[in-house]
């Protein structure tokens, strides 16, 4: 985890700590990004993001602007 790390919402921070086989986020500190991590009983590796997909706040503000405003708007309208 970064040395700063706050979660944006609590269903992300939950995601931090679950189980090898369950969808769990890393942190990879070497590259500074965030990523869903693949077992390597299934392939390995892992899918980067740059939002949390459960409540749509950047997560790297290096890596993507804040879409926060638009996606929360989209939802109001929807």
């Amino acid at each position: 985890m970064p040395n700063d790390f706050s979660a944006c919402c609590e269903a992300f921070e939950a995601q931090t700590n679950s189980c090898y086989y369950d969808i769990r986020y890393e942190w990879d500190s070497e590259d500074n990004e965030w990523c869903i991590a693949i077992p390597e009983s299934a392939g390995g590796g892992g899918i980067l993001i740059s939002y949390c997909p459960h409540c749509g706040a950047c997560l790297n503000s290096s890596a993507a602007p804040d879409m926060s405003p638009q996606l929360n708007s989209l939802r109001e309208s929807a």
